[in-house]
């Protein structure tokens, strides 16, 4: 199926937990969420208070536990630096929080349990929040030798076996590791150019993958416990047409 109107551009998407539905962020600065199984346009989410218009630039489905019982609460980051929770089915807007107004969100994500959420984007800072009081717990900084970033950053992960640390990856051709008990980085990774959501962790907590924005080992896998580079997938798309032609028995 295809899926939007196609009247404006689309930053960022995501399914639910359970695939039922697709949150899609545009450039318009509304959020869009279709019915997987129909196609067809299920809920819209737009500030109506602030006529938001700024692009949506990357989201977040919350996830349910026995600390966080509200379902369907979708979180969004924008542009101008406004991170949002909402409530999808009502379409209300939960909860609003701007740090900088200059800095751009680009990427989030949840720790497993859901309590925690790490922010980043254009000020090259990992802010965490908690989700059970909505507000920032703590900001990430550079350590002695490891001085974090110096580049947009475009991807953050937490290790889902391992909820004190989060791995970022931006411009500056590095993977940074953070260690929330130390609230910076512990150790760093030279070499992926990520320019989007192109950072995975396995549920071993052991085993990353990066995709980079580049001709040459675009896309890399590695061994957190060395932070060493086990292995190079070869990528053989050149962004052609014939790229999208598959055998329909893959």
């Amino acid at each position: 199926m295809t899926i939007g109107d196609g009247d404006s551009q689309v930053f960022y998407m995501k399914f639910d937990q359970d695939d039922k539905y697709l949150a899609t962020g545009y450039g318009d600065g509304m959020v869009r969420i279709y019915n997987t199984d129909t196609g067809k346009l299920s809920y819209t989410l737009a500030d109506m208070d602030t006529n938001q218009t700024m692009p949506i630039t990357c989201l977040q489905w919350r996830p349910q536990s026995a600390s966080l019982k509200t379902a369907n609460v979708l979180v969004t980051g924008s542009a101008d630096g406004t991170l949002r929770h909402w409530h999808t089915t009502s379409g209300k807007c939960l909860h609003s929080v701007l740090e900088d107004p200059e800095n751009h969100i680009y990427t989030m994500d949840y720790s497993r349990d859901g309590t925690l959420l790490a922010v980043a984007g254009r000020d090259l800072k990992i802010r965490v929040y908690d989700e059970t009081t909505k507000s920032l717990a703590f900001t990430m900084k550079g350590l002695a030798e490891q001085p974090g970033h110096s580049n947009r950053i475009f991807c953050c992960k937490f290790n889902p076996s391992d909820s004190n640390m989060i791995v970022s990856g931006g411009w500056d051709n590095t993977i940074q590791i953070y260690d929330t008990r130390y609230r910076g980085p512990v150790s760093s990774i030279y070499g992926p150019h990520i320019c989007g959501d192109c950072i995975e962790i396995r549920n071993d907590g052991v085993t990353m993958m990066t995709g980079s924005y580049r001709m040459d080992d675009v896309i890399e896998v590695w061994d957190l416990r060395v932070n060493r580079r086990v292995r190079t997938i070869p990528w053989e798309g050149t962004g052609t047409q014939e790229d999208l032609v598959y055998d329909e028995n893959d």
